[in-house]
């Protein structure tokens, strides 16, 4: 954690006596250092502690879904990217990096029909809501016709 935070610090430093952009708590932020930061280094930093918290409180999640990817590529697994809009073209460019590693990856409205889930493998589905009907959708049946299916979120 302290190599990130000290990472991003190095992209953003503090300049000519204003604070720095990365703190560890926003909220430790006076108004006066807002101020300083300007409305681009607000939203970094806002953004950079989001990401810190996130990290943060997902510790095991990470890991989690850090050995499940690992084991997609060792395994040359079948992987489905499931989403919509913007949610699932972020999502399309880990499914790049999983491709060049060895996975077999496919795209929910791809050129070519995703794999049938009865062949295993696994499902990322990205969602900005958690609700998108297509998704959701999707991941029903996938369930419902293998439940070996291996996800990396399980509360969609």
């Amino acid at each position: 954690m302290t190599d990130i935070i000290q990472y991003l610090s190095s992209l953003y430093p503090a300049s000519k006596g204003s604070p720095s952009i990365l703190q560890a708590d926003a909220s430790n932020i006076s108004i006066e250092e807002m101020y300083q930061l300007g409305n681009v280094g607000v939203r970094i930093h806002s953004i950079s502690d989001a990401i810190i918290r996130t990290i943060e409180n997902n510790k095991e999640s990470i890991i989690e879904a850090s050995d499940m990817l690992a084991k997609w590529i060792t395994e040359k697994s079948i992987v489905r990217y499931l989403g919509a809009g913007r949610a699932l073209l972020a999502a399309s460019i880990s499914g790049n990096r999983l491709a060049h590693a060895g996975a077999h990856v496919s795209f929910m409205g791809g050129m070519a029909p995703m794999p049938n889930s009865l062949d295993g493998g696994g499902i990322i589905a990205a969602s900005a809501s958690g609700q998108t009907k297509v998704v959701l959708e999707a991941m029903e049946i996938a369930r419902k016709n293998n439940n070996d299916i291996r996800h990396v979120l399980d509360d969609l």
